[in-house]
């Protein structure tokens, strides 16, 4: 009798399993697609010579190769920073590259209107109050800065079929429950992220994007790309 996936906790998930499952074939394919959608369309202005970017659950690092503009500092953060100091032995010499342990529940440490641009990649559906971290957001992006956010259409059975033939097969040849891990931490759900996002942000420009059928309904698509323009008189 073959023995069942073993259940584990989120800091061994992401500490010995993690790199290893994105690591396959067909998942890393995907995971690329979701960092290069996260720069299609951003709503920014280039012109500004001192960029400043905040990535909230920057996890290893992956997603800072894909960005394209320019900047002045690159804050990388996450709650488990281990991972990103074993990557950087040393950082870059200009010191454009910070990393910096931080909580998405709580970003009270970090100053009002300090950075140009706000990167999320799937932080929002794990978070403890989803509406005060979108709060708190507003407060620290610029005027006419711009925040962008990849949110998991949760649960469509598009994103479902695909789990189940990508991760949850990468994680069972580890020995590992994917699924248990993966709906324990993903609290929250597709449409509760979009109205609070629509509750939070009302004065400012939204452009949603869905992947991978742009024109079809959140439930025949994988992920959402999300770009909140600050405008300026807002």
């Amino acid at each position: 009798m073959r023995n069942k996936p073993r259940r584990v906790t989120a800091d061994e998930y992401y500490k010995n399993y993690y790199t290893k499952i994105l690591s396959s074939s067909v998942v890393g394919f995907v995971a690329r697609m979701t960092h290069q959608s996260l720069e299609t369309r951003i709503m920014i202005d280039e012109s500004e010579s001192n960029i400043k970017v905040l990535e909230i659950g920057a996890g290893q690092g992956e997603h800072r190769k894909y960005v394209k503009h320019n900047y002045s500092e690159y804050w990388e953060t996450d709650i488990r920073i281990e991972p990103l100091l074993d990557k950087y032995s040393n950082l870059d010499k200009n010191n454009r590259i910070k990393v910096i342990k931080l909580d998405a529940n709580n970003l009270e440490s970090i100053p009002t209107q300090s950075f140009h641009r706000i990167i999320l990649t799937c932080v929002l559906v794990h978070l403890q109050n989803p509406i005060q971290t979108l709060q708190e957001l507003k407060r620290i992006v610029r005027n006419g800065g711009t925040i962008s956010m990849y949110i998991p259409c949760e649960p469509s059975i598009v994103l479902r079929l695909s789990r189940y033939f990508t991760t949850v097969q990468a994680a069972k040849k580890l020995g590992v429950d994917h699924l248990h891990f993966h709906y324990l931490e993903h609290k929250f759900h597709y449409l509760y992220i979009k109205h609070a996002i629509d509750e939070v942000f009302t004065q400012h420009k939204i452009l949603r994007v869905r992947w991978p059928f742009h024109f079809l309904s959140w439930g025949s698509n994988l992920w959402e790309v999300v770009h909140i323009r600050n405008l300026k008189d807002s």
